[in-house]
């Protein structure tokens, strides 16, 4: 099974180029550095988009860069390469085999290319230059060219015009090379054929802004709510979506509701952030994975106690709705200067996967390794524990961070029962993703509750991707409406 932007990518590379270039992509703009790369890129059938988007800031795999560069030399034949990694395709099997026999490639082994590996800035420039016949240039301005094998193609690159660096004074060797910088290298390496860039914008649902919904997503949201409603009279609803541009939407996304075990994650970040990361990482994958609630009394009392959780989830989190009032499990944890039941918001859990996959809660390592924990809690329906990933797509659903609570009948730690509530970070194939927070309560059809969750974040998915709105629905479902 390929990764999933290699699926999606390939697959484009294929398609015939769509009237209007550029105009059709709503996620390029006309005035953009890389639209004229993206015009000549599309009308010669390099890289092509998908309905109305391009994915400009896609990443690009090894293999794709394979594909792109065989194709702007014509796909000459050559012997068949040894590699034992690149699978059947025809056309990364030709490209990959014309690599090897021109001197273009190694590989990443003697017997394997990694083809589902992503692309450096630094290694297409290798492989430009070589294709090129490893020409000398003047040295290169740049200060961040670590590696000796780097200097020889980012000069060359520099002398040539390929690039211009990310700045002044950096190229960015190590960064992942993007669809659009892929096209802009090949653009300026083809000698930047003159080409018509089409102003004609049509809409993309990943190019979003405060005040428009490209996406229908509000009015999906709104369906979403009466269908619930539908389903179970009795159930009341919150959902809170935030994209990567950071615009939102949501229904009653202020509206307090129990937060049970969904908030583990809040408390986590407050202990690595109070105790630091070796404190916690003993104690993380039992709270968090198995939602075991013993040890997260152990991971509140490392922040500070329920005071200091709740300092830290306001001032540092920015969660003005999210409070706990007590942790009855093993020692009774109880707040010195607060009172209530314990609860969030849906707005406040969305905003928390944001603002956590941004890297503004906590310095990398720990982000990275509190992602790891979510990234292991579980994946498909087992209960309750799965259900906003379990319609999800398997790329989407094994990358998905995501942490669900729920209270059944006769819970004592909320004024509403039968709950649940949850968030996720979500990926999407064009490399974005978006922030997810649901939360039922006062079900009188608990299961439903639970079968609702997972098409609901389906839904958003399939609305934000341009699949079909039909893929979320499975045998014994509840009707549509």
């Amino acid at each position: 099974m390929c990764g999933s932007v290699l699926c999606l990518v390939v697959g484009l590379l294929s398609a015939a180029p769509p009237a209007g270039a550029v105009g059709g992509y709503g996620d390029v703009d006309p005035d953009a550095y890389f639209a004229p790369a993206v015009q000549w890129s599309v009308d010669n059938g390099i890289l092509t988009g998908d309905d109305a988007c391009f994915l400009p800031h896609a990443p690009i795999t090894r293999a794709e860069a394979a594909v792109s560069l065989w194709d702007i030399q014509g796909r000459p034949a050559a012997p068949r390469h040894l590699f034992i990694d690149v699978g059947s395709d025809k056309s990364l099997n030709g490209a990959v085999s014309w690599m090897t026999a021109s001197g273009i490639t190694t590989g990443t082994s003697r017997r394997t290319f990694s083809p589902d590996a992503l692309i450096t800035r630094a290694q297409i420039g290798a492989f430009l230059h070589r294709l090129e016949g490893s020409p000398p240039a003047p040295p290169h301005r740049f200060t961040d060219v670590p590696s000796e094998w780097m200097h020889a193609p980012v000069s060359w690159m520099t002398a040539e015009g390929i690039t211009t660096g990310v700045s002044a004074a950096q190229f960015a060797p190590r960064q992942t090379l993007t669809r659009a910088q892929l096209a802009t290298f090949l653009y300026r390496y083809q000698g930047q054929p003159d080409v018509t860039v089409d102003p004609t914008t049509e809409q993309c649902c990943l190019r979003t802004s405060a005040d428009t919904d490209p996406c229908g997503l509000a009015a999906e949201l709104d369906w979403l709510v009466r269908l619930a409603e539908d389903w179970d009279s009795t159930v009341e609803i919150a959902v809170s979506v935030i994209l990567h541009d950071g615009s939102e939407y949501s229904e009653n996304a202020d509206e307090h509701v129990p937060s049970a075990s969904s908030v583990k994650p809040v408390w986590t970040a407050a202990a690595i952030d109070v105790a630091g990361l070796e404190a916690v990482a003993p104690l993380a994958p039992a709270a968090l994975v198995r939602s075991d609630n013993y040890v997260a009394g152990n991971i509140i009392d490392l922040a500070g106690g329920i005071d200091a959780v709740n300092a830290w989830s306001k001032n540092v989190a920015g969660m003005q709705s999210t409070h706990l009032a007590h942790w009855r499990y093993g020692t009774t944890l109880a707040p010195r200067f607060t009172t209530g039941w314990p609860r969030t918001t849906t707005n406040d859990l969305a905003q928390f996967y944001a603002r956590l996959h941004s890297g503004e809660l906590l310095a990398p390592e720990a982000t990275a390794q509190l992602a790891d924990w979510l990234r292991a809690t579980p994946r498909r329906l087992a209960y309750v524990q799965g259900a906003i990933l379990d319609r999800l797509p398997e790329s989407a659903s094994t990358e998905a961070l995501q942490k669900l609570g729920w209270l059944p009948g006769g819970a004592d730690l909320a004024s509403h029962t039968n709950a649940i509530t949850g968030g996720a970070l979500v990926p999407l194939p064009d490399g974005e993703w978006f922030a997810i927070a649901l939360s039922t309560t006062n079900s009188a059809h608990y299961r439903r509750s639970i079968i609702w969750l997972g098409f609901a974040a389906c839904r958003v998915y399939v609305l934000l991707v341009g699949g079909s709105t039909n893929d979320c629905v499975r045998p014994g479902d509840p009707p549509l409406q």
